[in-house]
């Protein structure tokens, strides 16, 4: 049986690039991201949960073959499937670090919860496979700044701590406060803590 070719399909997110603007792609110092221009000339920033790669390469059309149809909507991100690319990776992984696989030790998870995203500029795109992409905009560039207060990476607020005893053991719950339908939608892109 003939393996599925790679196709791209577009994804909606909360934060449209400008359509003519290249990234900024920052690695090392502070998070890794994309920073960007956005639609509305504000900035935007797209961090990643459980990066394991990145590319970024020159080009005016896309990648791989787009699922795309006339009068559909236009996705600047969008994610490859079945992506070679990750198969590559984590056949890598699995040959090497099966065992100590950095994420807990289940490197089966790259097939399961990771994915092969494609974020398209004018005359380039970046390449990124992670577990979940988080966006944030702001008036000026967010460049390497620490994640936001709200980004759903950091441990919850200590505003819906709550403290219990048990066993002599003093134990504390954290609790999101956002509303949950707004958990559940941004649970889509990103990993979200509930407690």
């Amino acid at each position: 049986m003939q393996p599925a070719e790679p196709r791209m399909r577009g994804i909606a997110v909360p934060v449209l690039a400008d359509s003519v603007e290249g990234p900024i792609v920052t690695y090392g110092a502070g998070p890794t991201s994309i920073n960007f221009v956005t639609q509305d000339e504000r900035r935007g920033r797209v961090t990643f949960e459980k990066l394991d790669s990145l590319r970024v390469s020159r080009g005016e059309y896309e990648p791989y073959p787009s699922d795309w149809k006339e009068g559909d909507p236009v996705h600047w991100v969008s994610v490859v499937a079945p992506s070679p690319w990750l198969r590559e990776r984590y056949e890598y992984e699995k040959r090497h670090f099966s065992q100590a696989y950095e994420f807990g030790g289940d490197v089966d998870e790259m097939l399961r919860d990771f994915s092969h995203y494609i974020f398209s500029f004018h005359d380039q795109f970046v390449e990124v496979l992670c577990a979940g992409i988080w966006f944030e905009s702001a008036d000026e560039c967010i460049g390497n700044r620490q994640l936001g207060p709200n980004h759903p990476l950091l441990d919850l607020p200590l505003s819906g701590l709550a403290s219990f005893e048990a066993h002599g053991i003093t134990c504390q719950i954290r609790r999101n406060p956002r509303p949950p339908d707004e958990i559940v939608k941004d649970a889509m892109l990103c990993s979200q803590k509930l407690l």
